[in-house]
């Protein structure tokens, strides 16, 4: 996981979908990737992506049993995440319209399993091509993430400002393109969520009110995988020049001793200091190491009883 990354996971979107990234398990199996599903199947990622599904929407289902409440957003999340593997794994997509895919019929069929106990909770229909898709899913999760982003006291931080300055103008590309597609009067899905973004949570106004420097200006240039060079935003910078300075006074100092070592009395001085803690280094390094073999005895009795335990659990999965 790259450093932006490990910063932008605290964002609802990305939270949503590390839960159901979560690698499957053979306790995640399901009988309902068992059933007649010929198109999925001729997949080889299909048993994959089936159990992780199955597995999510479940765990989704208990969440709103367990609260007596359905949510909206869990339902979306799991249909973006949906379609995301779909193309991602090259099932057998229709790029230019999601809708008339192949796949739809036995996707349909494994979601009615689940949606039979909360039917608002639909497959949705997108009828548009996969390109348009991943646009409304990156605003999606933005607007979800807005909020967030907004409030985020982190963005005083050096480490964490540039991941989502970077974040927030990756947003902006790909609105500017859909702002394209929009100009005139669409009734349809991507438009519609455009609309309600431009207003509210445009991007490029966020972008202002986090203060990022311009492209030329910024100390935080992208590097080639996307991420910002610290590194290289450090030139220039008065620590930098503070570091130089630093580095230039420990030089002068090191040469000071060595002159002083060679040509005075020291060097007589601390060969007889340097003898007389090697005499005693000997003697608690003695005392040292029977300690250590007297922890590893306890450390192995105490990772015994634990293995015969057995005993595991993972937070992620509490959804």
């Amino acid at each position: 996981m790259g450093k932006c990354e490990l910063e932008l996971t605290s964002l609802d979107s990305f939270f949503e979908y590390s839960k159901f990234d979560i690698p499957e398990t053979p306790s995640d199996r399901s009988g309902h990737c068992d059933s007649e599903l010929s198109e999925l199947y001729t997949n080889d990622n299909f048993q994959s992506f089936c159990y992780k599904f199955t597995r999510n929407f479940t765990n989704i289902i208990i969440k709103w049993v367990r609260n007596s409440k359905y949510s909206s957003d869990n339902c979306e999340y799991l249909n973006y995440w949906t379609y995301s593997e779909l193309i991602k794994n090259h099932f057998n997509v229709d790029k230019d319209d999601l809708s008339n895919s192949k796949i739809i019929n036995d996707m349909t069929k494994l979601w009615k399993n689940y949606s039979d106990h909360f039917p608002q909770c639909e497959l949705k229909n997108y009828k548009m091509s996969t390109e348009h898709f991943q646009y409304m899913k990156q605003l999606y999760d933005y607007s979800k993430d807005y909020s967030r982003i907004k409030e985020n006291h982190c963005l005083d931080n050096l480490q964490c400002k540039p991941c989502y300055c970077i974040h927030i103008k990756k947003v902006i590309s790909v609105f500017k393109l859909v702002q394209q597609e929009c100009q005139s009067p669409r009734d349809n899905e991507l438009c519609s969520l455009y609309n309600s973004i431009e207003g509210t949570k445009n991007p490029e106004n966020l972008l202002n009110h986090m203060q990022c420097p311009n492209e030329d200006e910024d100390g935080f240039a992208a590097g080639p995988n996307g991420e910002d060079d610290l590194g290289s935003s450090l030139e220039g910078s008065p620590s930098r020049a503070g570091l130089n300075a630093g580095l230039s006074i420990l030089g002068i100092s090191v040469i000071s001793f060595f002159l002083m070592y060679k040509f005075t009395p020291l060097q007589s001085w601390l060969n007889t200091v340097t003898r007389r803690l090697n005499r005693n280094k000997y003697f608690v390094g003695k005392e040292e190491t029977n300690e250590m073999l007297s922890y590893n005895s306890e450390t192995e009795d105490t990772n015994l009883s634990n293995n015969e335990l057995n005993v595991s659990y993972n937070p992620l999965l509490n959804f």
